[in-house]
């Protein structure tokens, strides 16, 4: 029984490690989170390869046990393994949110730099007439763009991949590709209109002026 509980669990994260590996594959940025959890589960198919070898070479070795001792042993091996498991859960959750945390404030940094450079140089007559606007939005929407695939944050990929492409990852790369060779933006919303987007929608609004910024 010790045995056959051991290969269950060797099969659990053998299942786990096909859909780690299938999602890595599906993705075209892959998060270095992804590879801690790939390692970490080879560290455990490992272990458990282990403590099967041990049990293989124990029953071999000596007589048999009781039921009672071997359901013992069985319900420790799993409770160890169970342990090991949330542990490394928790750390890769924890890992993760620092990932999307530090992804997220390095672009805002980067902002309000952009920010903070520009409002430097406007003359102080400038700033008094009021001709120059200095909040982050208007500085933000006015930058522009050189590589719509670059520009976009992981966060909002995601999003507009969901939203707009159905979860086709390569659709919308294809059609960030040709906006990004467009001659202009007429030629780019010529490319977003053959999509058939309700134009009435936020997220279709938001990609049209990032698309927009592409030819300031």
């Amino acid at each position: 029984m010790k045995k056959n509980n051991i290969v269950d669990l060797l099969k659990k994260e053998m299942c786990e490690m096909n859909a780690i590996l299938q999602n890595i594959s599906e993705q075209e940025s892959v998060p270095s989170v992804l590879f801690q959890l790939s390692q970490s589960k080879i560290d455990n198919m490992k272990n458990l390869f282990d403590l099967l070898q041990q049990e293989v070479e124990t029953a071999e070795k000596s007589e048999p046990q009781s039921v009672v001792e071997t359901m013992q042993e069985e319900v420790t091996v799993a409770e160890e393994v169970k342990i090991e498991e949330q542990t490394e859960q928790e750390k890769i959750k924890e890992e993760i949110a620092q990932e999307e945390v530090a992804e997220q404030v390095a672009p805002i940094e980067e902002k309000k730099n952009v920010l903070e450079n520009t409002t430097e140089k406007k003359s102080l007559n400038e700033r008094m007439s009021g001709k120059v606007s200095n909040t982050f939005e208007n500085v933000i929407a006015n930058k522009k763009i050189s590589n719509l695939r670059q520009a976009i944050n992981i966060v909002d990929k995601f999003r507009y991949q969901k939203e707009l492409f159905g979860g086709n990852a390569n659709l919308m790369n294809e059609m960030l590709d040709k906006l990004n060779d467009a001659i202009n933006f007429d030629d780019a919303l010529k490319i977003i209109e053959q999509f058939g987007w309700d134009k009435t929608l936020p997220v279709v609004e938001e990609f049209t002026e990032l698309v927009k910024r592409k030819f300031i």
